[in-house]
């Protein structure tokens, strides 16, 4: 079983997804059991998902249609939010 040190490091130097498949259940099986991983590393986990999303949406073709201003503006928040949480 992992720490939570070595979870927090794993998800500071790479993306979650990018990760070998026992290494990425490791740490998924750590975030769900841990309580203090819970909030922190799950919401990193998170986050990255979300960028994953917007970096796809972004690099999608441009023919394609731009976000709605209200998921623009639903993302600016999530993120502003994280920002004051994390300081």
């Amino acid at each position: 079983m992992l720490t939570c040190k070595q979870v927090s490091k794993a998800l500071a130097e790479q993306d979650y997804q990018d990760m070998p498949f026992f290494k990425r259940l490791g740490l998924r099986m750590h975030v769900a059991i841990c309580i203090v991983c819970k909030g922190y590393n799950g919401n990193v986990m998170l986050f990255q998902d979300m960028a994953r999303a917007f970096r796809r949406y972004e690099e999608s073709p441009p023919n394609k249609v731009p976000a709605p201003e209200k998921a623009r503006t639903k993302w600016t928040e999530t993120i502003k939010a994280a920002k004051q949480h994390s300081e």
